[in-house]
């Protein structure tokens, strides 16, 4: 940076004495052509580093900067797809909650439900779930709650007091 403004300078400082020292004839003569050159050199040295910035973008390599967008769209993908599995988890665990609370009359918050999922294919399929009763729904019939629940499901069903 120090360079480019001491060449600005010095440029300038060329082009004024030199201005200064040719003679003037009618119409500005040789004065006049001489101010125009150097105006035009200190233009040119003002654009100089612009000169370097094309040549270090035609030499970027934007292939290595950008990351691989095929690797990008498979990981968000999967982001995307854990994330709304996760999502159909929660509902779902919430909607047997939901279903005990209006069937048994077990309060939400003395039930914990786990579900376990097993791969089939591109598909999940609901394998197992899994029904802790606290508190006051330890006195709930656990054999109807599995009962109940199976038909609903289709899938094992398994209560635990905890």
């Amino acid at each position: 940076m120090k360079q480019y403004i001491v060449s600005i300078i010095v440029v300038s400082i060329i082009g004024s004495v030199i201005s200064i020292l040719t003679p003037e004839g009618e119409g500005g003569g040789l004065a006049r052509h001489t101010r125009l050159i150097f105006g035009v050199c200190v233009i040119v040295v003002c654009f100089s580093p612009l000169k370097d910035a094309i040549v270090w973008i035609r030499e970027l390599d934007i292939e290595s900067i950008l990351p691989d967008s095929e690797q990008n769209g498979s990981e968000y993908e999967s982001i995307f797809e854990n994330t709304y599995d996760k999502a159909q988890i929660d509902n779902l665990k919430e909607g047997i909650k939901g279903v005990l609370k209006d069937r048994f009359g077990l309060d939400p918050l003395c039930v914990d439900v786990s579900v376990s999922l097993r791969q089939e294919g591109d598909d999940q399929r609901l394998e197992r779930v899994a029904v802790t009763l606290y508190d006051s729904a330890i006195w709930a019939d656990t054999e109807e709650i599995e009962s109940y629940l199976c038909s609903l499901l289709g899938c094992e069903i398994i209560t635990v007091i905890g």
